[in-house]
C-alpha cells in the first residue's frame, strides 16, 4: 500500500499572503537591524519565496531573468549573502542550495541554530 505524499503547499494556500508576509517579516528585520532591503535583495528573496523549495543561485537568476535583465551572479551571490546573514534565507549545502526562511524560525537550545523543521510540510 502507497501512501499518497502530501501536497505542499496545500490546495487552499494564499501564496500572495504567504509571500507579503515573508517580505514584511524582512522589511521589519531589516529596519530594526538598520539594514537596507534594497530591490535586488528583495527580489531574491521573493524568487525564492516564489517556488516554496530550494533554489541554487542560477535557479534564481534564471527565475529574476524573466522580469528584469539578467543580473549578474555575483549580484545574487552578495543578495543572498545578506539574506542568510539576517536569518531570512537558509543554505542548504548538500544541495547547494537556498531556502526562503517564510516565517520566523524557531530555535533549538544549543545556540541559536534555526530549526529548519519548521521550514518542512509535516508529514
Amino acid at each position: 500500500m502507497t501512501l499518497a505524499k502530501p501536497a505542499f503547499p496545500t490546495p487552499d494556500h494564499d501564496h500572495g499572503r504567504c509571500t507579503a508576509d515573508a517580505l514584511a517579516h524582512a522589511e521589519a528585520v531589516c529596519e530594526q537591524r538598520a539594514q537596507k532591503f534594497t530591490p535586488i535583495r528583495r527580489q531574491v528573496l521573493a524568487a525564492l519565496l516564489s517556488s516554496h523549495r530550494p533554489l541554487g543561485a542560477y535557479e534564481v537568476i534564471d527565475e529574476l531573468a524573466k522580469s528584469m535583465p539578467r543580473p549578474a551572479p555575483i549580484t545574487v551571490y552578495r543578495a543572498l549573502d545578506f539574506l542568510m546573514t539576517n536569518g531570512l534565507v537558509h543554505r542548504i549545502e548538500s544541495r547547494n542550495a537556498y531556502l526562503a526562511c517564510a516565517a520566523r524560525p524557531r530555535r533549538d537550545l544549543r545556540g541559536g541554530v534555526p530549526d529548519l523543521r519548521a521550514l518542512r510540510p509535516s508529514r
